[in-house]
């Protein structure tokens, strides 16, 4: 089995997780999301394209092998159940369980115990799935149709800076969204009653269960 380096973990599955929203993962996303210098990502990009994990082009990004995809969903799939365990069991924030869990996904092996506590409810704090695998039905918000309405299911960027502006504005999942109008650079949205201005960008990671219309 191959043995990753912590470096080589992190940029794994944060090449899964910026898959599930775009068709490539591109460098610089990679070094913003992580805090590294985008030359240091290139380094590790290199490794885990010389181990068959990625296949990595220097001028578009990278992209999983099935065996790099296969690794890269069970380090998701255990940081996002211990996610979920800080955050139903110890009452940990969603900001700060996140962080915790990209500390402890490291150094525990054995989640046997979380995974019984948890069977049948495969969501983490974000909304997104335990099991990265499972097919969703939720929609991208900004490719919705102008005048949709439905219900925010997930929140697909975990990175912390993100996470806190939408909880600022008190944007979360569960609550009631409708897309009023979108432009190329924003969307206009009402939630909750509420209207917002948000950057069209903030669309690609804000999921929603849309509600048909009678």
């Amino acid at each position: 089995m191959l043995k990753l380096t912590r470096s080589q973990s992190d940029v794994l599955a944060c090449i899964f997780r910026l898959l599930e929203d775009n068709d490539i993962a591109r460098t610089t996303e990679i070094a913003r999301r992580l805090g590294l210098s985008k030359s240091r990502v290139v380094q590790v990009l290199k490794e885990l394209a010389s181990m068959n994990l990625i296949v990595y082009n220097k001028y578009r990004g990278a992209k999983l092998t099935k065996l790099g995809e296969k690794i890269a969903a069970e380090i998701v799939r255990k940081h996002r159940l211990i996610e979920k365990f800080l955050v139903d069991k110890l009452g940990v924030d969603v900001i700060k369980a996140h962080q915790i869990a990209h500390e402890l996904e490291h150094s525990l092996d054995d989640i046997s115990i979380l995974l019984k506590s948890y069977k049948g409810d495969n969501r983490c704090p974000h909304g997104n799935p335990i099991n990265p695998e499972e097919k969703l039905l939720d929609k991208r918000l900004d490719e919705l149709e102008e005048g949709s309405c439905g219900i925010i299911s997930r929140i697909s960027n975990e990175s912390k800076t993100f996470l806190q502006t939408l909880l600022e504005h008190s944007i979360w999942i569960g609550k009631e969204i409708k897309l009023v109008m979108k432009t190329p650079k924003a969307l206009f949205v009402i939630i909750n009653g509420h209207d917002f201005v948000l950057p069209r960008e903030f669309g690609k990671y804000i999921y929603v269960k849309v509600r048909n219309n009678d």
